[in-house]
């Protein structure tokens, strides 16, 4: 994994490339949103419950390729493989930190 993540970013993908959903509040502000597959989720809850079903469906890990900051963003390039057609697949995760949490995840 890449070295020069902020440590939310770090912890993210540590956490899901484990299917580890419980320490989602620790990397997540309380009012995050993800927006993944054209839906968006609000809220720490609502990410823990998609972490946890996007885990059991596609069982999915991802290799960081690339990261590059750009002011309170950090766009990464990933390469996911899982359950899914045309596993394996680079996905960009674009991510905005607030008080060094995740506070926006988009992935696409």
């Amino acid at each position: 994994m890449s070295s020069n993540l902020p440590a939310a970013i770090a912890a993210y993908f540590s956490a899901a490339n484990a299917f580890d959903t419980s320490g989602v509040s620790t990397y997540f502000s309380e009012d995050a949103v993800v927006q993944d597959e054209k839906q968006k989720r609000h809220g720490v809850a609502a990410i823990r419950a998609w972490m946890m079903e996007t885990g059991e469906k596609y069982a999915a890990v991802s290799e960081v390729i690339n990261a590059v900051p750009q002011g309170d963003t950090v766009v990464v390039s990933a390469k996911v493989s899982g359950s899914f057609p045309g596993s394996p697949i680079t996905l960009q995760y674009t991510f905005t930190l607030r008080d060094e949490r995740i506070d926006h995840l988009e992935i696409h």
